[in-house]
């Protein structure tokens, strides 16, 4: 047996050498610079949060931003990205963490910079720039481990991020989430601390909230919580819910489209106790 095939029957060697590896750890590290937590990090998250980076090498926009406005005159070679840094510089004074004395050797014109950033945006149908550790982008993947019922692998994911995070009320309203299919307790937990840093009062939390507070039998304490959910901010993206059913822990998802709905049905469902 050659050393090739040795290596592609080891799962973890395999994706090692794999051609996905290298693009991910540069995300991996990228990221971290993104979150300045290099030298904090005590220890590296669960492995779900690594191998759900997407696999492009990593692009620190920041020092692009930096680099092209000390080396490039012509604006219109100049990333949409780096662009839209130089505007956010020259019209809202934001330094993307670079010494203010350094962005001052230059001044670029305020009416040509916005006609190229126009141009740009014209040109590019899209835009997304890699800034930490979003708990957003890990939801597809964290609801396909809750599709195939293994709910604990998506929380895992989340766990993870909550290192990276402690203080992303997404990350925790995410994990108390996934735990609601196995841990209620834990979930409620995770929802605390979404709530401690949380800016007001979100539907979505408050909605998963009641749900935890119904699962671990705190029924008059959930209805309480589902009166201040329909009165809170009304979310306007549509979200993944667990559906109330009949057994003691839920197991299906649905897509919701109207969160107030889907709290009324939540509050009338634990009012008929009907997964007594």
């Amino acid at each position: 047996m050659s050393v090739i095939e040795g290596l592609l029957k080891d799962p973890l060697l395999a994706f090692i050498f794999g051609p996905t590896f290298v693009p991910r750890l540069s995300q991996w590290f990228g990221r971290l610079l993104g979150e300045g937590r290099i030298i904090r990090l005590d220890k590296v998250p669960d492995e779900r949060v690594f191998s759900s980076l997407p696999a492009q090498d990593y692009v620190d926009e920041a020092g692009l931003w930096l680099w092209t406005r000390l080396t490039e005159t012509n604006l219109d070679v100049w990333s949409l990205s780096s662009l839209l840094s130089e505007w956010e510089w020259v019209a809202r004074e934001k330094d993307h963490g670079i010494p203010r004395n350094v962005l001052s050797l230059r001044t670029i014109d305020h009416d040509r910079l916005t006609s190229a950033c126009l141009d740009a945006l014209n040109e590019s149908r899209s835009f997304t720039q890699t800034a930490g550790f979003d708990a957003h982008e890990f939801v597809s993947e964290a609801i396909k481990h809750l599709r195939q019922g293994d709910a604990r692998k998506a929380a895992d994911l989340f766990a993870g991020l909550s290192q990276l995070r402690p203080a992303d009320a997404a990350v925790w309203n995410n994990l108390g989430f996934c735990q609601l299919a196995f841990d209620p307790s834990a979930a409620l937990a995770s929802l605390s601390k979404a709530a401690m840093f949380s800016i007001g009062n979100d539907q979505i939390r408050l909605a998963n909230q009641v749900f935890a507070l119904h699962l671990l039998r705190r029924d008059s304490d959930a209805l309480e919580l589902a009166k201040a959910a329909l009165g809170a901010p009304t979310d306007s993206d549509a979200a993944t819910m667990w559906s109330p059913g009949h057994s003691d822990m839920p197991e299906v998802l649905v897509s919701v489209t109207d969160l107030s709905a889907y709290i009324r049905d939540l509050e009338e469902h634990i009012i008929q106790h009907r997964c007594a």
